[in-house]
């Protein structure tokens, strides 16, 4: 159990101390921390240069071991908070010394081994000089060992957080240097500024002093320190800056320590009142002052200050060290922002700005009347304008006039009615911001005669009155408005007496001719202007009447004549007319001549624009138009066609020839021919004749036609005799070879010339039916097709013939084979001429299958067999001489004389063999020739 506990107070912190061990001060292992050794919190292990392998040093919070020389083997010091052991030089192994609360150990020399000691709180163990080994020291918080001056190894020290071990060789009390530890003072200037401070000194109970220098030049203070070691650094600097500050402390026991830190002083700002004498008119110039300017620095205050302005409220002007600045604002009214700064040595500077009201001015002229005429405009002008303001002269200023002098209007001019007269009037001149000024001139006004014109209903004829008008206005509304008098001439110099009217009749007598003619206005007040016009007297042609004219053919001559002649100048009748035509023919008109009439010869059809003229002896001409209508003459030919019938499908010439024309221009212009073929007219062309097609018989119906260049045409109706000609019929391939039952088509197409031919078709099928076919066709060309069953076998001829509506006809045959597999077979042999034959085919199960052996012709194989009565007809291929390609086709009668017909062809078609050319192959209708010997059987 003891030993159970002493392990518990180990862990406490107990401290058992080996080898020879220093004590040193708190301050000392302050700065060996300083030197990067530091092995626990703040911790420091000043010299230790020989420890034990195997031993332990453990170091709480803020432990410093000073000199630690030698550890014995074993030795474990633990240093427990704020505990000081002085000097243990040596302890006995094992010893262990137990100290209770406030109990005091003077001497615990030589500690039996195992003894205990505690030490509680407060206890101070002042030697333990030979502390036995296993003895354990066991030391609390603030516990002080000032001798153990030998530790016998496995003694174990243990020190809490705090504890310093000086020098374990020769141990004995040190005092500790304390530690300051300062921060940087900050503040404006002309105010305190601040920092705290602070100090460490482990020893306690000290009388501790301290003195600051500011670095200002002012005298070192003494610090107050409180109980916690803080202090504050507090000072009122005058200028900005940074101060070097110094601070020594003293702890009585002549420990010190030393530290410098800075003040960092701002500069504040001068501060200063700012004003303006405004309100001031546009143009000219506000007084800005700083007054009153301060600064919280007596340094700067001073120093002085300088003043920069910015009269536009941004652009600052340099800095001076006058306090006002003018500023010119040119436009009013307005409200301007001046800014202004007051600046201290340092460049604080304090921004202000003022409100400088800028007034309007209104702007200056004179206003200048000219001499005015009632009714006209009378000009008015402003001169010598002027403004203060060049923003107002550049915005250009607003002219009112007041004519009547009270109300204004934009105008340059005034109209005064009547004259002579003055007027009083009035100008207004007027900048963009409203300002006016108002100005006067007066107007003398002189009265102003009317004005007019003088016209007449002329030109006239000769002795017809002509009335002379007078169109009169005054420039005066009053004047207008009372009226004119009027004195007129005639004669142009001799004045009527003056009336009211403004109009008045002259006459003259004959023309052409031109008079003037005056006339004299006369206002209220006296003012006249006289007017003139010339009357035009105009000469009068004579007159009559044009005679209608009849029409005439082309060729013929036609008659343009003018009667009844008559002149409202007895003079001009007097005198007579003369007379002159135009024909219309393009030759003018003729000589004017006393003859009232003219004949026109004519040359060509159409409507003539004829024209007469009469003409009196001062040249006065009148003009009657009209026309005259010229008919045209058809042209004539002799016509042409073909005397013999032409065959349909042919073409053949119509034309016209011999062509005349009563107009010598028409036949000099030659004439157009068109012919109708039968499917009407074709375009008009110069050649005469035209080839026609001969579409069917018996006749073709043709025109022909010929035409002047006026379009006058004659037409000739003509027959031309056609002939009938057959069509023309092509089958399509023969048939294939059929079986008994099989339904065979035949197709074919015909064409015929006759265009309009209408066709049938007839089909003879050699069984003897017969039957028509289906026709296709369109102008005379078109198809035939029909069908047919066969029910008995054969090899015969199908004949298609094809008839036109005329009687035509076309006919063409085919051969068709028609087969029965179970119909009969074929035999025979003999000689045939001087080759002998074998001939022997049979259907077997639906395959033909046989021999035919003729001379050096041998069957190589069979295409179809007919058996029909007594007759039997085969077709196949074979080899000639040995050499393939050759067909062949074989005809036998089983009849009385026995027959056979042989024909072979070769591989381009050419017959190598025929005993029987040109005949038929119809098994029903053909003759084969005897055989020469031999027989031949049909068998069924």
């Amino acid at each position: 159990m003891a030993k159970a506990a002493n392990r518990l107070q180990l862990r406490r912190g107990l401290a058992l101390l080996a080898c020879a061990c220093t004590l040193v001060t708190a301050a000392a292992a302050g700065a060996a921390g300083e030197q990067g050794n530091g092995i626990a919190e703040q911790t420091l292990v000043g010299d230790a240069t020989n420890v034990t392998p195997g031993r332990i040093v453990a170091l709480g919070e803020g432990v410093d071991v000073g000199d630690a020389s030698q550890f014995a083997p074993g030795v474990a010091v633990d240093a427990a908070e704020g505990v000081l052991t002085g000097d243990g030089t040596l302890v006995n192994p094992g010893a262990m010394v137990g100290v209770g609360e406030g109990v005091g150990v003077g001497d615990a020399t030589a500690p039996h081994p195992g003894a205990l000691v505690g030490l509680g709180e407060g206890v101070a163990v002042s030697d333990a000089t030979a502390t036995h080994a296993g003895a354990l020291v066991m030391i609390g918080e603030g516990v002080l060992v000032s001798d153990a001056t030998v530790e016998t190894s496995s003694a174990l020290v243990t020190f809490a957080e705090g504890v310093l071990v000086g020098d374990g060789t020769d141990a004995h009390a040190v005092n500790t240097n304390p530690k300051l530890f300062l921060r940087t003072l900050k503040g404006n200037e002309g105010a305190f500024a601040f920092a705290d401070g602070s100090f460490d000194d482990p020893d306690q109970g000290q009388q501790w002093t301290a003195m600051v220098d500011y670095g200002d030049g002012s005298q070192p203070e003494q610090l107050e320190l409180r109980a916690d070691h803080t202090f504050t650094l507090t000072h009122q600097y005058d200028d900005s800056g940074k101060y070097a500050v110094r601070v020594a402390i003293n702890d009585g026991a002549g420990g010190t320590d030393q530290a410098s830190t800075s003040a960092e002083i701002e500069n504040v700002a001068p501060t200063a009142v700012i004003a303006n004498d405004g309100p001031v008119d546009e143009g000219g110039q506000a007084l800005v002052s700083l007054t009153k300017a301060t600064d919280v620095s007596p340094v700067d205050a001073l120093a002085g200050f300088t003043y920069a302005f910015a009269c536009d409220g941004e652009h600052y002007a340099d800095a001076t060290t006058k306090g006002a600045a003018a500023c010119a604002f040119d436009d009013g009214p307005s409200l301007h922002t001046v800014r202004a700064k007051v600046i201290d040595k340092d460049g604080g500077a304090t921004e202000y700005e003022t409100a400088v009201d800028a007034r309007n001015v209104a702007p200056t002229a004179d206003l200048v009347a000219d001499a005015a005429i009632e009714g006209a405009p009378a000009k008015l002008s402003f001169t010598d304008v002027h403004d203060p303001s060049q923003a107002d002269t550049a915005a250009g200023f607003a002219y009112e006039i007041a004519c009547d002098g009270s109300t204004f209007a934009t105008a340059s001019t005034c109209r005064f009615d009547d004259g002579p007269s003055s007027h009083l009037v009035r100008g207004r001149i007027k900048d963009k911001d409203g300002g006016v000024t108002t100005v006067e001139a007066t107007v003398v006004v002189a009265n102003a005669p009317p004005t007019g014109s003088l016209g007449n209903s002329g030109p006239v004829d000769e002795g017809a009155p002509v009335t002379v008008t007078a169109s009169a206005s005054d420039p005066s509304e009053t004047d207008t408005a009372a009226g004119f008098a009027y004195r007129f001439a005639c004669d142009g110099s001799t004045f009527a007496p003056a009336v009211a009217t403004s109009s008045s009749i002259c006459a003259f007598d004959d023309g052409p001719s031109a008079h003037v003619v005056r006339v004299r206005v006369i206002d209220k007040d006296g003012g006249e202007v006289t007017l003139e016009t010339t009357v035009e007297v105009l000469d009068v042609a004579p007159t009559a009447t044009l005679a209608p004219t009849a029409p005439v053919d082309e060729g013929s001559a036609f008659s343009v004549e003018l009667t009844a002649p008559h002149d409202p100048s007895s003079a001009d009748t007097a005198t007579g007319f003369a007379y002159a035509f135009d024909c219309g023919d393009g030759n003018g008109y003729s000589a004017f001549a006393e003859t009232p009439a003219a004949s026109c010869p004519t040359d060509d059809n159409g409507t003539r624009a004829v024209s007469a003229q009469i003409r009196d002896k001062d040249g006065g001409v009148t003009t009657y138009t009209g026309s005259a209508e010229i008919r045209s003459v058809a042209p004539r030919a002799t016509p042409v066609v073909p005397a013999t019938a032409v065959p349909e499908g042919s073409t053949f010439t119509v034309s016209l020839a011999s062509p005349t024309d009563p107009s010598s221009r028409d036949a000099a212009a030659g004439f157009t021919y068109a012919f109708d073929c039968g499917a009407g007219y074709g375009p008009a062309a110069s050649t005469a004749s035209a080839i026609c097609a001969a579409v069917d018989d018996p006749s073709a119906a043709v025109k022909a036609r010929i035409t002047d260049k006026d379009g006058a045409s004659t037409e000739y109706p003509l027959t031309v005799p056609v002939s009938n000609v057959e069509p023309t019929l092509t089958l399509s391939t023969a048939p294939p070879v059929l079986q008994v039952g099989d339904t065979v088509g035949v197709a074919g197409t015909f064409t015929d010339p006759g265009a309009r031919d209408t066709h049938t078709c007839a089909l003879e099928w050699d069984d003897g039916s017969t039957s028509p076919g289906t026709v296709t066709e369109s102008g005379g060309n078109g198809s035939c097709a029909a069908s047919h069953t066969y029910t008995t076998p054969t090899v015969g001829t199908i004949a298609v013939t094809v008839t036109d509506k005329d009687g035509g006809t076309a006919t063409q045959t085919l051969q068709v084979v028609v087969g029965d597999p179970d119909g009969g077979f074929v035999t025979g042999g003999g000689t045939l001429g001087n080759a002998s034959f074998n001939l022997n085919a049979k259907y077997q199960k639906g395959v033909l299958k046989g021999t035919l052996v003729l001379g050096d012709f041998v069957a190589t194989s069979f295409d179809w067999l007919a058996v029909a009565a007594t007759r039997a007809e085969l077709h196949g291929a074979g080899t000639l001489d040995g050499v393939p390609g050759y067909t062949f086709q074989a005809l036998a009668a089983d009849e009385s004389p026995k027959a056979l017909r042989v024909a072979i062809w070769d591989a381009a078609g050419a017959v190598v063999y025929d005993n029987a050319p040109g005949t038929p192959w119809d098994l029903a209708r053909a003759s084969p020739p005897a055989i020469t010997s031999g027989s031949v059987q049909v068998h069924h």
